[in-house]
This record gives structure tokens, sequence and C-alpha cells, in this order.
């Protein structure tokens, strides 16, 4: 199980205190002593601690970032049927890094 945390705040102009996400995400390690990644954005703080079960490469590192670094996710498990998401994604006329 992967461990989550996030903070968001009203004000834009604010940003979460680093050292207290950067804490959180090690009081958070024992859901997952994989990996931990922490952002923090105008208004925004996220944490993520990754258990790695399936993918153990870094490019499964979260946050997750759109090509633009304008939207994060955080996700929560394994995608089990990947491979067939994957085929379906690749059929549709959009574009589709391969990393």
């Amino acid at each position: 199980m992967c461990g989550f945390f996030g903070i968001f705040l009203d004000d834009e102009r604010l940003r979460p205190d680093s050292d207290d996400l950067h804490h959180t995400a090690r009081l958070l390690r024992h859901r997952g002593p994989d990996h931990q990644g922490v952002h923090v954005g105008d208004g925004i703080g996220l944490v993520h601690t990754r258990l790695s079960l399936l993918d153990l490469a870094a490019r499964s590192h979260q946050p997750f970032w759109d090509e633009t670094g304008r939207y994060a996710l955080l996700y929560n498990g394994e995608v089990y049927n990947f491979r067939e998401l994957r085929e379906k994604l690749e059929r549709r006329p959009v574009l589709m890094k391969t990393y």
C-alpha cells in the first residue's frame, strides 16, 4: 500500500512548508518504502510514498506530470489490465509518449 498526503491552500500566493512535507513523507515511509515523492507549488503540497509491487522502474515514481508540467497525479494501486488499456489507448488518435 502506498502513502498519500496533500494540502491545498485557498491562497495561491502561499506555499506549504517544504520541510513539513518532507517530514510527512518520512512518517509515511512504512506505507511505501521504495520511493518518496514530494511536490511543493503555489497553494499546493503533495507527498507520495511508493510500495513497488509489479513495476519497479523509476519512471513510475510519483507524482506523475503531464508533458506541460501543469497537471500532477498521485495514484494508489497497480493497473493489472494495463496491457489491454495500453492497446486500446494506442488505437485512439491521440499522442502517446512511450517511455
